[in-house]
């Protein structure tokens, strides 16, 4: 899983907007989603995922990660790959 090629980010405050350049759709992401996102594109999905939940404890946010993961790939924010 990696972050699509047609995603452009901007920072606003610690949250993000991302526009896809494909679509024209814009996604606004919260401080949380925004901090898996850029963890994904930094060090990519794996490592992200285990770094949040290093952070945070596994148990407290796995059934968050999965929704989370699961909304980014419906809008295309995140692919296979």
């Amino acid at each position: 899983m990696k972050v699509a090629d047609a995603m452009y980010v901007e920072w606003v405050e610690g949250e993000a907007v991302v526009l896809n350049r494909d679509s024209g759709e814009l996604h606004y992401l919260n401080g949380p989603a925004a901090l898996v996102f850029a963890l994904i594109q930094e060090h990519g999905f794996d490592r992200a995922l285990e770094e949040v939940r290093d952070r945070f404890g596994a148990e407290q946010v796995e059934a968050d990660l999965d929704d989370l993961v699961s909304d980014m790939k419906e809008k295309g924010i995140l692919v296979d790959g």
